[in-house]
């Protein structure tokens, strides 16, 4: 009983660390081959006035990194840099093995003697 019981916060929280743990990462190859090439599923292209702009599904097609899944384009000739997401491994089982501790710790204080 008490391990389903927590079953689910467990599972909640964490989920809700994961998406902590991806950082932003700048491509040191030109935009337009690196979005043929890798076809990342998302990219965040800075244009040349420093707006930036997350595309999904990039694709080059005429001169421009267009976003297939979302709105959204942006012309070759503009783009200063282009980033993609990482995954740290090591900064998130930083953060989701001490979060877990603390919530059994929580379960734990809070069922006392019931559990």
């Amino acid at each position: 009983m008490r391990s389903r019981r927590f079953r689910l916060p467990v599972l909640f929280l964490l989920v809700v660390q994961a998406g902590a743990c991806v950082s932003w990462q700048a491509v040191s190859a030109p935009p337009e081959a690196y979005v043929r090439e890798q076809a990342p599923d998302r990219v965040r292209v800075t244009r040349s006035d420093g707006v930036q702009l997350t595309l999904e599904g990039p694709e080059v097609r005429a001169g421009a990194i267009v976003a297939t899944r979302s709105p959204g384009a942006i012309l070759l000739g503009d783009v200063r840099a282009v980033e993609v997401e990482r995954v740290s491994v090591l900064r998130s089982v930083g953060i989701m093995v001490p979060a877990a501790l603390l919530l059994v710790l929580a379960a734990n204080i809070a069922c006392g003697d019931r559990c």
